[in-house]
């Protein structure tokens, strides 16, 4: 089997750390592959670290139609059964290739945000059955997403992986360098954006406060909202116990100082920070996202109630807070579930898997 992965994102975030995943462990399984990915790029520094074949490209205008032909060649003298894209980017570099050359290898792309898909040309070139092959969504919102937007039928449901094998250390990085006093830490690492609703968190911990003094809420990330958010714990009169890190490089090391996740995002595809928090067995507290109901079962691997709902969030806290024994059971659940469903192991095979039923059967 011949792969060529394609994206073309500059920086690395969730989806270049799949990625990556998957690079790793389809190498470890002999699998033929190349990567496709932006000049000067997070992924490329990391293809020349892990000694991945990659070509880099320079994605303006002017170089269009070169990546074309430079695709098109690289899946003519390789032989490539697979092209996965597994971002928009690369999605329309391999699409254009397909209808400029028409070329038999075949597309699969990768969905991860829940986000329904806008435009006519979108929705009738760039997933249409004539070109693409099969969607891996990596939960049933994406997946009914794409559907209900596209028409599209020929999806999977494929999560993303987590790494099971992880370790955590727990070093207090947060009380050396922001001073966070000997409190039950209650956290939230997400960017500052609109979506993720930082505002309901500060309003749960507004009304966890009036219960109980002994809590500190931490949130971790940095975005357009910061000051609104400054602004409005100042105006709840609760900015004496809310600490606002920024962006911290590789958030999962401060996971083991933190009590509870307290995750009030309104849309996610998937929610890996969900999954990081279950392998570190920490108590989750989210709402309805469209990705969360795939992984947090109610009383079972975690708390779920709706959107914005500030009154049950605190209650379930509360109920985390004054029930360890229960907690401490539905946490084990947490973490058998996603070392069972979740590995680096089981979600390539389903990959592989996808793959293998999309390549014609030799005769």
């Amino acid at each position: 089997m011949k792969v060529i992965h394609v994206n073309l994102q500059k920086d690395w975030r969730g989806g270049e750390q799949q990625l990556a995943y998957l690079l790793q462990s389809l190498r470890q399984k002999k699998v033929e592959q190349i990567l496709i990915c932006r000049e000067n790029s997070s992924l490329e520094e990391f293809a020349k670290k892990e000694n991945i074949e990659y070509k880099s490209i320079n994605n303006k205008l002017f170089n269009k139609l070169g990546n074309l032909i430079m695709l098109y060649n690289l899946i003519k003298s390789r032989g490539i059964d697979i092209i996965h894209c597994h971002e928009s980017k690369g999605h329309s570099l391999a699409l254009f290739t397909k209808i400029f050359f028409n070329y038999n290898s075949k597309i699969i792309l990768h969905r991860r945000v829940i986000f329904p898909i806008k435009g006519f040309l979108s929705k009738k070139i760039k997933y249409s059955s004539k070109f693409i092959n099969e969607i891996i969504c990596v939960s049933k919102a994406v997946e009914k997403s794409v559907k209900n937007s596209t028409g599209y039928k020929n999806t999977i449901v494929i999560p993303d992986m987590i790494d099971t094998n992880f370790i955590y250390e727990n070093k207090k990085f947060l009380n050396a360098n922001y001073r966070i006093s000997d409190k039950i830490l209650i956290g939230y690492i997400a960017a500052l954006t609109f979506e993720k609703d930082h505002f309901t968190f500060l309003n749960t911990a507004k009304l966890l406060l009036k219960k109980n003094h002994n809590l500190h809420f931490v949130i971790i990330g940095d975005g357009d909202n910061r000051q609104k958010l400054t602004q409005y714990a100042l105006d709840l009169q609760i900015s004496e116990n809310v600490t606002f890190t920024g962006f911290i490089e590789n958030a999962k090391k401060i996971i083991p100082e933190i009590d509870i996740l307290l995750f009030t995002s309104t849309e996610e595809g998937l929610g890996s920070t969900i999954l990081d928090f279950f392998l570190a067995k920490k108590p989750v507290v989210c709402v309805k996202n469209g990705g969360s109901e795939d992984i947090v079962f109610n009383h079972k691997t975690g708390f779920i109630c709706e959107k914005g709902d500030s009154d049950a969030l605190a209650n379930n806290v509360d109920f985390i807070l004054k029930n360890p024994i229960i907690t401490k059971e539905i946490v084990e659940n947490a973490y058998n579930f996603v070392n069972e469903k979740f590995s680096i192991e089981v979600v390539t095979n389903q990959t592989l898997n996808c793959y293998s039923r999309n390549i014609p059967v030799e005769k």
